[in-house]
C-alpha cells in the first residue's frame, strides 16, 4: 500500500486578483493567506450528457457529448488579521474586490470598502484566483487552481470569537495538479518532455511545477502522446538537466503577517444605544454572477452584477435601555447600526449600516439565566448604494 497520503493539515493557500479574466497570475509568496477552511468544489468538466441521436439498442444511447463548463462553487473562511498601519490594505482585499466592493485608501487613516453603483463600469470588480496547495515543500503532492472567481456572498462574524470573513462564490474553471515521481529533462533547454510511464500525464495540468531547484511552467499537455510542453527556468530559477527526478506543484515560500482581531475589544450601537451583545453577523449578497457562456467559448467570459442585499443580526443581553429599540421595531423607524471589532490601530474593523429597520423581537423565557434576545435588521439604501461601509482603521 502506498504511503504517500495527502494530509489536510498540510494546506496552504495563495489568493490573488487577476489582471485578465480567468488567467491566474504567477504564484508569489506575498499572495499567501492563512485560511480556516477552503472548499474549491469538484474537478472541472463540461456539461456531460448523452448523445441525442437514437441507436438500435434499448438504452437509446451509444455515446456522450461534452459541452461548456459550468461555474465551480467555492467557500473560503479566514480570520481577519491586524495590519502594519491603519491604511495598510488587508490581505482579504482580494475577496472584497471579487465581491465588487470599492476600495478607498485614506493615507494614514483608513481603508474603506463601499458599495458602488456598478462594479463593472466603475472597474471596482477584480476576479480572483485561488491556489490551494496540499503538502509542504519538498513533499507537495497536489494543488488546485480555481480561476475566474467572483464572490456571491460575503459574511463577517464576530463578538464571540475572533473576527472572521467567509466568502462564497464560484470560479469558471479549475486545474488540478499532482506529483509525478519521475521525469527526465535531457538538458536545461528542452521544452517538450516525454513522461516515463504511460498514463502518468494525467497527474499534470497547466501551471507551475518544480523539479529539484528549477521551476517550470507547463503550457500544453498532450494526453495522446503522454508528453507536455514547458517553459524552463521560471520565477528566477535556473534551467538544468534532470534525470528521473520527481516533479511537483510549485509552492513559493509562505509569508504571513498580523494577528486575528480578537473579540476582547468589541462594541456596537443601535440608534445611538450602546449594545451589550454576545455575537454579531453582517452578510452581503453581492448580486454577482457569471455571464452565460457565449457561443464558441468553453467558459463564461465575464461577470454580471444584479441587485445587492445586506442583512445583519446580533444576540444581545436584554437591559432596561434595550426595551426602547424593541418598541421601535413596532414603529418601523429607520435607525443606524454599527459594530466595531478590535481596539488597536491597524486592527480595527467597523461595520456601518445607517438605515436599518428592526425586525419584530421575541423576548424568550431563558429559565434560570439572564435574558438575551436575537435581533435582526433589514438594511436599506438612502441616497443610493450607501447601505453598508466597512472601514479598516
Amino acid at each position: 500500500m502506498s504511503a504517500e497520503v495527502v494530509n489536510a493539515y498540510d494546506q496552504s493557500v495563495l489568493l490573488v486578483g487577476e489582471a485578465s479574466w480567468g488567467v491566474p497570475p504567477d504564484p508569489a509568496a506575498a499572495q499567501a493567506i492563512e485560511m480556516i477552511s477552503l472548499k474549491t468544489g469538484p474537478s472541472e468538466r463540461g456539461n456531460f450528457r448523452g448523445k441525442k441521436d437514437r441507436n438500435p439498442g434499448r438504452g437509446l444511447q451509444n455515446a456522450f457529448v461534452e459541452g461548456r463548463v459550468q461555474p465551480i462553487d467555492f467557500v473560503a473562511e479566514a480570520s481577519v488579521k491586524s495590519r502594519a498601519a491603519a491604511d495598510t490594505v488587508p490581505r482579504e482585499t482580494v475577496l472584497m474586490k471579487a465581491a465588487g466592493l470599492l476600495e478607498t485608501v485614506n493615507a494614514a487613516t483608513s481603508v474603506v470598502y463601499s458599495l458602488p453603483a456598478d462594479p463593472l463600469m466603475s472597474s471596482t470588480f477584480v476576479s480572483a484566483s485561488l491556489y490551494r496547495i496540499l503538502g509542504k515543500t519538498p513533499y507537495v503532492l497536489a494543488a488546485e487552481q480555481l480561476r475566474g472567481c467572483l464572490v456571491k456572498t460575503l459574511t463577517f462574524e464576530g463578538g464571540d470569537k475572533e473576527l472572521m470573513i467567509k466568502a462564497a462564490g464560484a470560479g469558471i474553471g479549475k486545474y488540478v495538479s499532482g506529483y509525478l515521481p519521475s521525469v527526465t529533462f535531457a538538458s536545461g533547454v528542452d521544452t517538450a518532455i516525454t513522461c516515463l510511464a504511460g498514463g502518468d500525464i494525467y497527474y499534470l495540468q497547466l501551471g507551475f511545477y518544480q523539479i529539484e531547484s528549477e521551476i517550470i511552467k507547463i503550457t500544453a499537455i498532450s494526453t495522446t502522446g503522454n508528453s507536455f510542453t514547458a517553459v524552463r527556468a521560471q520565477l528566477g530559477s535556473t534551467g538544468a538537466a534532470h534525470a528521473t527526478k520527481p516533479i511537483r506543484p510549485y509552492q513559493p515560500s509562505l509569508t504571513y503577517a498580523g494577528s486575528p482581531v480578537s473579540e476582547a475589544v468589541c462594541s456596537g450601537t443601535l440608534d445611538s444605544i450602546a449594545l451589550e451583545y454576545l455575537s454579531f453577523m453582517v452578510e452581503l449578497t453581492t448580486g454577482a454572477d457569471h455571464k452565460p457562456p457565449e457561443s464558441g467559448s468553453r467558459y463564461s467570459q465575464g461577470a454580471i452584477f444584479k441587485r445587492y442585499d445586506v442583512k445583519a443580526r446580533f444576540k444581545a443581553l436584554l437591559r432596561r435601555e434595550d426595551v426602547r429599540f424593541i418598541n421601535k421595531s413596532v414603529a418601523t423607524n429607520s435607525v443606524p447600526l454599527s459594530f466595531v471589532s478590535g481596539g488597536t490601530a491597524g486592527g480595527i474593523v467597523t461595520f456601518s449600516m445607517p438605515y436599518c429597520v428592526i425586525e419584530p423581537i421575541e423576548i424568550p423565557d431563558s429559565a434560570n439565566d439572564v435574558v438575551n434576545v436575537d435581533v435582526s435588521v433589514m438594511v436599506r439604501d438612502s441616497a443610493g448604494n450607501d447601505a453598508l461601509t466597512i472601514a479598516y482603521t
